[in-house]
């Protein structure tokens, strides 16, 4: 089972935390020399969609999921119906299983997100730590699908108190650096 991995973070997400069942968007662009990746995703209650897209030497992939949240514990559990097209394999179903936590800290904040989709075969783990007092945010992610892996190491750096990071870091698999910048209202 290549989602084996997304498995053992589940276990990990669920045991520490508080439900991670909250409103707010996110948007995110990453450029690289071989690859462009943008995600935009929003949650209202327990209702969430999401729309990725990425380029890469090779090829792209472009995606979107409907999600509900179920609170799991600590966690927040996400499932629902999956959509996916790209030039060589047409238009894909499928479904998704998300599990994600927010741990508030004493220093800032732990976000865990792991999840599996149909479509393609695809799965993501992230792992994130910040600072509240000085904006800065490392994250560490791999994911991969039946055409394409990555390793990816990123820091952040939060501008004035708001909504809107700087990101910058490595994709090990591509062997390239990429600047970025995300909004997260979360």
């Amino acid at each position: 089972m290549k989602f084996r991995p997304a498995l053992a973070a589940a276990a990990l997400l669920v045991a520490t935390g508080n439900a991670a069942l909250a409103d707010g968007t996110f948007f995110q662009v990453d450029i690289a020399g071989q690859t462009q990746t943008v995600v935009a995703s929003g949650v209202w209650g327990r209702f969430g969609a999401e729309v990725a897209a990425s380029k890469y030497e090779g090829g792209h992939d472009t995606g979107a999921a409907l999600s509900f949240g179920i609170p799991l514990g600590s966690a927040t559990l996400r499932i629902g119906p999956s959509i996916g097209w790209s030039d060589d394999r047409g238009t894909q179903t499928g479904g998704k299983v998300a599990l994600e936590n927010y741990s508030p800290t004493s220093f800032g904040g732990l976000y865990a997100l792991g999840f599996y989709n149909t479509v393609d075969d695809a799965w993501f783990l992230l792992g994130q730590v910040s600072h509240g007092a000085s904006g800065f945010g490392l994250e560490l992610s791999r994911g991969g699908s039946d055409n394409y892996h990555e390793t990816t190491v990123a820091l952040q750096k939060r501008l004035g108190g708001g909504d809107l990071s700087l990101r910058g870091g490595y994709k090990f698999d591509s062997e390239e650096a990429f600047i970025g910048f995300s909004v997260n209202t979360f």
